[in-house]
């Protein structure tokens, strides 16, 4: 996949659910000539799961087991849709940066249906704010400063209808930060939030591969 490709997504979590899901798809749709662009995951939890991403800038191993066509699959993709990754306790000002870029169309997230619960530690000026609800918040209004385009947002929490409830913890924070109303108009309006409900299976590496931790 071409590295000259633009950072199109901005991804909040970089767990094995989204690397095998999302990243996946964007890497496919990638090789087959779409161009979609790359990802820039935002670690938000301790670990060392964003310079673990750095530090393949040819991508990660994908094990696929399965049958597909109704032949056993078993076999290593190595997934190159991920351009870097960011913490978010150290490197906010380089997510902030991002937000405001022209080439920026989906954000994404997967933080579990506890990521949603808001903090008394979330303030606008906070670098980062506690909460996910909160990051995303931040990223959407330094976005609407800038005059960028509204963005698609696909929140991937397995629960149903989590567009909606994202988007009404994002305005109810908006209003509590005394943000302007034309801002509340863009959320609502001009961005775009996609319920959904995804279904994939995505197992911890299996203890008999050469690619298992030892």
């Amino acid at each position: 996949m071409p590295t000259s490709l633009p950072e199109t997504v901005l991804q909040f979590g970089g767990g094995r659910f989204l690397r095998s899901f999302v990243d996946r798809f964007i890497h496919d749709a990638n090789e087959a000539g779409q161009a979609f662009g790359r990802v820039v995951v935002v670690q938000s939890t301790p670990g060392a799961r964003a310079s673990l991403l750095n530090s393949r800038p040819d991508g990660y191993p994908l094990l696929v087991r399965g049958v597909e066509n109704g032949e056993i699959v078993d076999r290593v993709d190595c997934i190159a849709s991920v351009s870097r990754g960011l913490e978010a306790a150290t490197q906010w000002d380089a997510v902030l940066e991002f937000a405001r870029s022209p080439d920026l169309k989906l954000i994404v997230s997967n933080t579990t249906e506890s990521g949603y619960a808001l903090s008394p530690d979330d303030a606008l000026d906070a670098s980062p704010p506690a909460s996910f609800p909160a990051k995303l918040t931040r990223v959407l209004w330094e976005r609407f400063r800038a005059k960028q385009s509204a963005p698609l947002i696909l929140p991937c929490e397995l629960f149903e209808r989590n567009a909606e409830r994202l988007r009404e913890l994002v305005t109810t924070l908006a209003r509590q930060w005394s943000l302007p109303a034309d801002f509340l108009v863009w959320l609502e309006r001009d961005c775009v939030w996609l319920n959904n409900l995804v279904d994939c299976i995505v197992t911890a590496p299996p203890p008999d591969h050469p690619l298992a931790p030892r």
